[in-house]
């Protein structure tokens, strides 16, 4: 049956994506004198749209707390609510709304002006924002949209970090801990080091890493309500396992709360190529890829990584046998159903040699990530049938 012209013209422009309005954006600028980010969304596009957000937002700077902006009004001058609740909460049938001021802008040309009212109208402040651009490609976090990564972004520059305890050396290496001033949390960079070149496109690349770690970890505790958050808990944490020349490895791990039923508990080993400043281990796929501990071991074909997996595990589950205590709770995970060749599991350096950590448990496993025997240490001496010829990442470290 042929549907009627108007109707099919209809269905048409509902299948159609709603364009943004002209205000939508990121903006930066003061309320009363206090420096505030802003994020101006319209509901119509909300999680189905561009921003993924049902509700503006602005944050006072540097402050890591969001204040949602509930749009009422709209028109040539959009009304705002002011609320520290998540949208569902402010919004749900029988919700009780907690409203802490309102806004009034007028948005024009790249800019906006208005009036923040309190809730009892007494007191107001004014409004003068101006829209920031999107940041450029090469610049992007392609885990999020392009506003919520300019928002980062921008909130970001306002975050300042400063050296916090004592370095540690590895031979002619010396790592160092940079504590950031939002969150207070400890990350490794490069101190004294035999290459300054080096060095810096390395650290370069450590500091591109760290500031995409604050923006997501910001991201996750505004996703939870405030009086959820337990107070004064460091939640992320490093561990530097090795570093020389060419390689640094080291392990971040956790318990993360970002709402739902549980925290998230990880171990996440990571490792960096620091002749090329180039990532070679803790991204998703990435640990036993050519392009990751592929720059050192034989795993250049289907075949060699067969092989390698075969070697590693069968190392791994020796440790885990011999362990009576846990070795029966962890001895298998999510890693048994997946074929050869695709099984995938963590890498990185210590100084005894490479470590082999399993991370496939279920939540309620999550202990098996912090055990005797995971992960398994493989001396340097027996990696040597397994180094991939021509490489110059480990040399003085397989020295008799």
């Amino acid at each position: 049956m042929r549907l009627p012209l108007t109707i099919t013209s209809a269905l048409l422009v509902l299948a159609q994506p709603v364009p943004a309005a002209d205000w939508e954006g990121i903006y930066q600028g003061t309320l009363g004198k206090a420096k505030v980010l802003v994020q101006l969304v319209e509901p119509l596009d909300d999680m189905e749209g561009e921003t993924k957000r049902e509700t503006s937002r602005y944050s006072y700077l540097p402050r890591t707390r969001d204040l949602n902006l509930v749009l009422g009004k709209t028109g040539k001058t959009l009304v705002f609510d002011e609320t520290p609740q998540p949208f569902n909460e402010f919004a749900g049938e029988g919700a009780e709304k907690v409203i802490t001021g309102k806004w009034s802008l007028t948005p024009a040309a790249g800019s906006a002006r208005g009036t923040w009212i309190s809730p009892d109208g007494k007191k107001k402040l004014p409004i003068s924002l101006t829209r920031i651009p999107d940041l450029p490609a090469e610049d992007r976090n392609t885990d999020l949209n392009i506003w919520s990564d300019t928002y980062n972004e921008a909130w970001l520059n306002s975050v300042s970090f400063s050296d916090d305890g004592p370095a540690r050396t590895f031979g002619s290496v010396e790592v160092r801990w940079l504590k950031d001033s939002a969150y207070g949390l400890k990350f490794p960079v490069l101190g004294a080091f035999p290459d300054e070149a080096r060095k810096d496109r390395a650290n370069a690349k450590l500091m591109k890493a760290i500031r995409k770690s604050l923006g997501n970890y910001r991201d996750c505790k505004n996703g939870v309500p405030e009086n959820w958050e337990p107070e004064n808990q460091q939640e992320i944490f490093f561990e530097v396992t090795y570093a020389s020349p060419e390689v640094l490895s080291f392990t971040e791990s956790g318990s993360v709360y970002c709402g739902g039923a549980h925290p998230a508990n990880y171990a996440l080993p990571v490792t960096y190529d620091l002749a090329q400043a180039a990532q070679m281990g803790g991204k998703a796929n990435l640990d036993l890829a050519a392009e990751g501990f592929g720059r050192v071991l034989k795993l250049g074909s289907k075949d060699e990584r067969i092989a390698f997996e075969r070697f590693a595990l069968g190392r791994w589950k020796a440790g885990a046998e011999a362990d009576k205590e846990m070795g029966a709770d962890c001895g298998s995970g999510w890693i048994e159903d997946a074929p050869e060749g695709a099984r995938d599991f963590s890498l990185s350096f210590t100084d005894k040699g490479l470590a082999v950590l399993r991370t496939d448990f279920p939540h309620v496993a999550s202990n098996c990530l912090f055990t005797d025997f995971n992960p398994a240490i493989i001396p340097w001496p027996e990696l040597l049938p397994w180094l991939r010829p021509g490489q110059t990442l480990l040399t003085t470290e397989l020295r008799p």
